[in-house]
């Protein structure tokens, strides 16, 4: 069964279980130890995950942290970018890779519009998204939660 996972900024989806972690304060957003808690909480050796995350400054340096951190927590990961191009996102799930997970660290609307183009359709059938299992890690960001 594979998963969306929402390194999440405030979002709420009904029907959703939530697997919050006490252990992330209020204001932090490092990309990397977010990702790892997510990737921690459903991942063994071999998995292939796609992260989704916004572009953010140092993009190529975040390209490289990810990349490593991959490899230290033995999954393929790779980066895609929500904040310019959707459809790039859509074509790596459905065109060029197979993924066990698919991990968006965004913020509510980017994550609202990842969730609508992914889950119940018909051409995504092959990476068997349930909405209702589903696992969700919280963060609580306040420099996006301001946006909102």
């Amino acid at each position: 069964m594979s998963n969306i996972i929402l390194v999440r900024h405030g979002i709420t989806i009904p029907g959703v279980e939530y697997a919050d972690d006490p252990g992330i304060k209020p204001g932090q957003d490092d990309l990397i130890l977010e990702t790892t808690r997510a990737i921690n909480a459903i991942t063994r050796d071999g998995t292939r995950v796609l992260l989704v995350s916004p572009r953010k400054r140092a993009w190529e340096t975040t390209q490289i942290m990810v990349r490593e951190l991959g490899i230290s927590l033995g999954v393929e990961l790779l980066l895609a970018d929500t904040s310019t191009d959707v459809d790039a996102i859509r074509k790596m799930l459905t065109q060029y890779y197979i993924f066990d997970h698919v991990i968006c660290v965004t913020h509510r609307p980017t994550a609202e519009l990842i969730w609508q183009t992914y889950v119940g359709r018909p051409e995504y059938e092959h990476l068997q998204l349930d909405p209702c299992k589903a696992i969700m890690v919280k963060t609580l960001i306040p420099k996006y939660e301001k946006r909102l």
